[in-house]
């Protein structure tokens, strides 16, 4: 078996575009940083009566978050109204990012500290969020270096999950597509075993190009960004009970587009064991990433596609994760990451079960198949 595995291995990365799109995603967070970086230095923002780059007014703005940094309670409150009062009399216009800024952060810390205590103790509010907010406290802090990173890695994510479904759509049907399933299939280590190296194959290449690939994005937002103020708090916002730090959002994002990946690899390799063209099989991984998205149904009082892969982690989700970390099923309050994680790790674990069956079924006979042919 472990030979199999190695040859089935070794397959897998001979094509060209396999290591081309590989090597495209080990380059991409760094490309993305530099991209972010050169677009906020040619970018101009008001701070302070004076036109600068974004660069330096996200930094000036953070230099604020940082002196206002700590939990949010009353002395945080005075505080933040103290300098929120100095900025509203030296006349800065609305506009101004220094105004901006310092509004945001005691309108919404003021929100925050009005609404958590009572959020707690309410009795309409879900018991599994009074948990969450009896192990949480607001804090309040720097945080333009994280939105920068979850920005990034939410692209990242997005190509990620498309490459695994293009790299693995072909996964059994190329030797279908050459003409040696049969052949294949005709002795013992053609079937089941051979299932199973393709599989670990899959899913190791999946977890090591993501960890890979995410390892390469926190080494170069770390050193090219600002990333103080993992502890901060996202705060309250319009009704939301979301009170988790960037560091905790940040790891929920992570695990996402691990499952995402897993899942959608297996999606496009159960394909590619029922359909003969590989360019079918892609055409169908393809549709079940992007159909979800295009098709909306309220199904158990919950749109269904928040389920699907392409959900996870796209233009809209993160934003909506850095809000609510849960999900609502049916009236029942879920936590987001365990209720995608159940689903799909069930459904992952029901393909590998079809996909070895449907590999392994009618084996008998293939040479006097092929021989009859």
């Amino acid at each position: 078996m472990k030979n199999l595995i190695k040859c089935e291995l070794k397959k897998f990365l001979h094509p060209l575009p396999h290591r081309i799109v590989i090597a495209f995603l080990m380059i991409l967070p760094l490309l993305f940083v530099l991209g972010f970086q050169y677009s906020e230095q040619h970018s101009q923002v008001l701070f302070d009566g004076e036109w600068v780059s974004l660069a330096k007014g996200k930094q000036s703005a953070d230099q604020i978050r940082t002196d206002l940094a700590g939990l949010i309670d009353e002395s945080w409150l005075s505080r933040a109204k103290t300098m929120l009062d100095d900025v509203t009399n030296s006349d800065l216009g609305q506009m101004d990012m220094k105004y901006q800024t310092v509004s945001d952060a005691y309108w919404k810390g003021k929100y925050t500290y009005n609404n958590y205590e009572t959020n707690k103790h309410n009795i309409m509010t879900p018991e599994i969020v009074k948990v969450d907010l009896e192990k949480h406290s607001p804090v309040y802090g720097p945080y333009e270096g994280w939105l920068t990173r979850l920005e990034i890695f939410k692209y990242c994510a997005i190509v990620y999950i498309i490459s695994c479904l293009y790299l693995f759509s072909d996964l059994f049907n190329q030797e279908e597509a050459a003409g040696i399933m049969d052949m294949l299939k005709s002795s013992r280590m053609g079937r089941k075993p051979l299932a199973f190296a393709k599989i670990a194959v899959a899913l190791i290449m999946t977890v090591t190009i993501g960890l890979l690939m995410y390892g390469v994005l926190a080494l170069s937002t770390s050193s090219m960004l600002n990333l103080q103020g993992s502890k901060t708090t996202v705060l309250m916002l319009e009704g939301a009970f979301q009170i988790y730090n960037f560091k905790e959002i940040n790891q929920q994002a992570f695990l996402l587009m691990m499952v995402g990946g897993v899942s959608c690899t297996m999606v496009a390799a159960f394909l590619s064991v029922i359909m003969k063209k590989p360019f079918a099989s892609l055409a169908g991984s393809i549709l079940f990433y992007a159909g979800p998205s295009l098709i909306t149904i309220r199904f158990f009082n919950t749109a269904w596609n928040v389920f699907f892969p392409s959900s996870f982690l796209n233009f809209q989700s993160l934003n909506q994760l850095m809000h609510f970390s849960w999900v609502q099923i049916n009236a029942q309050i879920y936590h987001r990451m365990g209720a995608v994680g159940l689903i799909w790790g069930t459904i992952t674990c029901l393909l590998m079960i079809s996909i070895i069956y449907v590999h392994c079924k009618n084996k008998k006979n293939y040479i006097l198949k092929g021989w009859r042919s």
